[in-house]
């Protein structure tokens, strides 16, 4: 599965099947130009390794946050798809501005 190779390829961590469960997906289209994503968001019960930025051109730092206590940059998109796995909503859709 994607999600596991791109677990070990970004964050140096290895991930079971077993492991791993569908939590949402988000449709959303750029209102400029008009292009549609599909974000897909997965819950991992565990892992193995120590999570690291594996692609430094693409990240700078690496933290983890309380779900109740996001930080106030963090993208909508991104705080969307939280508030709706917290709200047990698998689907969204979003028109970004």
């Amino acid at each position: 599965m994607a999600v596991v190779r791109e677990a070990k390829e970004e964050l140096g961590i290895n991930i079971n099947l077993d492991d791993l469960s569908f939590a949402h997906l988000a449709h959303r289209v750029s209102s400029s130009g008009g292009r549609t994503y599909y974000d897909m968001y997965f819950l991992v019960e565990k892992f193995e390794g120590i999570p690291k930025i594996m692609e430094p051109n693409k990240a700078s730092e690496l933290k983890w946050f309380d779900l109740d206590d996001l930080p106030s940059d963090i993208m909508n998109i991104r705080k969307v798809a939280i508030d709706n796995i917290k709200s047990n909503i698998t689907y969204s859709e979003l028109i970004e501005n």
